[in-house]
């Protein structure tokens, strides 16, 4: 099994949308969603992950403002390929706000370890 890193981009932060999640009907239903997901996804499920918080672009030269979507939160997923991690993506709660994209990349071996 190959391991996959599940990243939710949104163009709110993670911050912003938790204020009102638990607040809200809407709120309680997404989260109801996610649980409903994550149980789903069942041993898929290596890293359930967290929400995240203030980020920095740091280069060489300096501190970047932040530019684009926000990466609002992770997890881990386990598949036999990229196809496969797609499929346990595809009815994501995550996508139930408008505008909201999902990135997976493939976790790949450090070489020599």
């Amino acid at each position: 099994m190959k391991k996959f890193l599940v990243l939710y981009l949104s163009s709110m932060s993670a911050a912003e949308q938790m204020k009102t999640a638990g607040a809200s009907e809407s709120g309680k239903k997404m989260m109801d969603e996610w649980m409903k997901w994550f149980q789903a996804a069942g041993s898929s499920i290596v890293d359930g992950g967290s929400p995240l918080g203030s980020s920095a672009h740091v280069t060489k030269t300096g501190t970047q403002a932040h530019s684009g979507d926000y990466i609002g939160g992770y997890s881990i997923v386990q598949a036999e390929d990229m196809e496969a991690a797609k499929s346990i993506i595809a009815n994501h709660p995550h996508f139930m706000e408008e505008g909201n994209t999902i990135e997976i990349l493939e976790v790949l071996p450090m070489p020599g370890m």
